[in-house]
């Protein structure tokens, strides 16, 4: 993490929604673990539950970062649902 509290690629985190009130409101990927390997562009693309591409045009670049999931999946994560585990600075 650096200073301002932003992962940084190489910190391993877990995706953790800490506003959800219920299960069933919790956003998809809570609680798995992965590992920051860069910050989310713009340019961006990802296929979305129904398999169909979208962009991530709306993102403030450095506010949502590129997580590689423990399944190998890479996902976008805005930095408000990252909870830090080990950072790359330890």
């Amino acid at each position: 993490m650096d200073t301002l509290g932003r992962p940084e690629t190489g910190d391993v985190i877990q995706v953790w929604d800490w506003m959800s009130e219920t299960l069933v409101d919790r956003i998809k990927d809570h609680g798995e673990h992965g590992l920051i390997v860069g910050i989310s562009k713009k340019s961006d693309t990802f296929l979305n539950e129904k398999g169909e591409p979208c962009d991530l045009s709306h993102i403030v670049e450095g506010d949502v970062f590129k997580v590689l999931l423990n399944r190998d999946e890479i996902v976008h994560v805005h930095r408000q649902w990252i909870r830090p585990i080990s950072s790359n600075k330890s």
